[in-house]
């Protein structure tokens, strides 16, 4: 459900019977959705491919709008079935055009996204904002930059919630964007699995966190052929400015962006929890 424990108001997208059978126009078609008056878009069973444009930054699903300013917010994307809900990009004409934009204030969950070649969801906010997946799939084949999962360029004192998701070859990243507040960037991840193969990289790309990142994860596996699950695959900042701090109850394997780097840790604290 919706961070605000109710759906909010109602729009359906269904391949039959529904009042859209596309979603995007479902998402055009609110106008009015505030914090007090959140929307809910919610899809039935099927496969829904989405296209989108030739830019770099051309989405498949803008939950922002695609008419005009894109200045929505306040709205929701949830399926009635993880498994048989599914939105799927193929052939996107780059890594930069993810499947879904996300508003500032989005919750999303119980569906499968599928993309080849492209971000998942790509969450690019102002300050103050909340992201909330629970119950998700991000899948991908694995191919180079199609590993995109879950793709933040947050502002400090935005919140990140991942909750019972499953990445299947897909990460979850924080490339930064935005300007700097002074406010820290909190990731909350609880319940959740990774899944990766040799064309994959595991877990967390923090590398280019533009501001200090809290990342507090527990109960989540990690799958990989050279990492024990009961361990975190991360790529850490190498701006010994922009700290990390990570809270878990697991051991933390710490990747860099170059073999070999002597300083693993950089200005990062790993406490165990």
């Amino acid at each position: 459900m919706p961070p605000s424990g109710r759906y909010g108001q109602l729009v359906t997208v269904a391949k039959s019977g529904g009042m859209f059978t596309n979603i995007q126009s479902a998402v055009n078609s609110v106008t009015d959705a505030t914090a007090e008056k959140p929307y809910t878009i919610l899809i039935y069973p099927g496969i829904y491919d989405v296209g989108g444009g030739a830019g770099d930054f051309a989405v498949g699903i803008c939950m922002q709008g695609s008419d005009g300013g894109a200045t929505r917010d306040y709205i929701n994307l949830v399926g009635v079935d993880r498994n048989a809900c599914v939105i799927r990009r193929v052939g996107a004409p780059g890594v930069l055009t993810g499947v879904i934009q996300a508003c500032n204030h989005f919750y999303i969950g119980n569906l499968t996204i599928d993309s080849d070649d492209t971000r998942h969801v790509h969450w690019d906010t102002s300050a103050g904002a909340t992201l909330h997946a629970d119950g998700v799939t991000f899948r991908s084949d694995g191919s180079p930059g199609g590993q995109g999962g879950l793709s933040c360029g947050g502002e400090g004192g935005n919140r990140w919630i991942v909750t019972n998701c499953h990445f299947d070859k897909a990460i979850a990243s924080c490339p930064g964007g935005g300007v700097g507040n002074g406010g820290y960037f909190d990731m909350y991840v609880s319940g959740c699995q990774f899944r990766a193969d040799s064309g994959a990289t595991l877990g967390f790309d923090l590398r280019d966190a533009l501001h200090p990142t809290r990342l507090h994860i527990h109960g989540t596996t990690f799958w990989h052929y050279t990492v024990d699950p009961a361990h975190i695959g991360l790529l850490m900042p190498t701006d010994t400015t922009k700290p990390v701090e990570i809270y878990t109850d697991l051991q933390a394997a710490v990747f860099v962006p170059t073999p070999g780097t002597p300083d693993l840790f950089y200005n990062s604290f790993i406490r165990p929890q």
